[in-house]
């Protein structure tokens, strides 16, 4: 797994422009969700052969062998809005996007709202009490 922060982000930015869409469950170099698009930056595949690491994968106690969480968002860090269920009790799917400026919440990310990969303010996260901050351990 890619570790150092600065590689993490010059990764995300290279699957800018590719026309890669939003697809959920999705990964391939078509289509793809925003795990798998955070898997790809990582220099990994979602499925790593026994599990399939999506948002809640990330959150889970399991991810704790493979990342660290952070007090605060650093760049290059990844950035997670765990799963949840809403007031009627539907579950609602979680998302994640690599932070590439923490100062001013920037974040690159696949997205269903953007239909693809791109750069933009991620302010969602940083409203949100329940969203994690990681990095590679």
């Amino acid at each position: 797994m890619i570790k150092e922060a600065q590689q993490i982000i010059d990764n995300a930015r290279s699957w800018m422009g590719k026309g890669i869409t939003y697809q959920m469950g999705a990964d391939n170099l078509k289509k793809m969700d925003c795990s798998a698009f955070i898997w790809r930056c990582l220099g990994e595949r979602k499925y790593n052969g026994k599990v399939w690491r999506n948002t809640d994968h990330l959150c889970s106690q399991k991810a704790l062998t493979e990342f660290v969480r952070l007090p605060h968002a650093e760049d290059g860090c990844i950035v997670v809005y765990p799963s949840y269920k809403d007031s009627k009790g539907k579950r609602r799917a979680g998302h994640v996007a690599v932070v590439i400026d923490a100062e001013h919440h920037t974040i690159i990310d696949c997205s269903q709202s953007q239909n693809g990969i791109t750069e933009r303010n991620g302010d969602f996260f940083w409203k949100k009490d329940k969203t994690i901050f990681l990095k590679p351990a």
